[in-house]
């Protein structure tokens, strides 16, 4: 194995790690303005972090939901399983892990508007969304090199 391919194997399998472990730092970033009760003298108007919602500490009368609570842990987890399984370079974990999160980060989308008047999404949930997006695509690729690559492999073994 030459320099060049032991780079890009060691950039490829640092670059999940890194893309992973970014999502668990955004969950520390405002996530989430919210508005409920319309505009009369019992609106409620609550920012909260990713942090917040995984520990379930955000104020009942901010509108979110146990179900975005639990959405917004599943996505953790799945942030946190894709970086081990990144860090110790197995094929096929991380990609199932970004598209769990994915998944997770949209209902939570779903579920925190659904129950308020108003939202306004900030940084943390944009960034969190962008690099599950991220992982997501890089991992798709990879499996698309693996199975082409399997392919070929395959066809040139058979007996002609």
């Amino acid at each position: 194995m030459n320099h060049l391919t032991k780079t890009r194997r060691a950039v490829t399998r640092w670059h999940s790690t890194t893309v992973f472990a970014l999502i668990g730092l955004a969950f520390l970033l405002p996530f989430a303005t919210v508005t409920v009760g319309g505009c009369g003298p019992t609106t409620t108007t609550t920012t909260f972090s990713g942090a917040q919602l995984v520990t379930w500490s955000v104020p009942h009368n901010a509108g979110t939901s146990t179900t975005a609570s639990a959405a917004a842990t599943a996505a953790l987890v799945a942030a946190v399983l894709g970086f081990v399984l990144a860090a110790f370079a197995v094929a096929k974990g991380p990609g199932w892990c970004a598209a769990a999160g994915l998944s997770a980060t949209l209902l939570l989308a779903a579920n925190v508007s659904s129950n308020a008047d108003s939202v306004r999404f900030h940084s943390g949930y944009k960034l969190i969304l962008f690099l599950f997006l991220w992982a997501a695509a890089i991992q798709a690729r990879r499996a698309w090199r693996r199975r082409v690559g399997a392919r070929r492999l395959r066809f040139q073994h058979e007996p002609q």
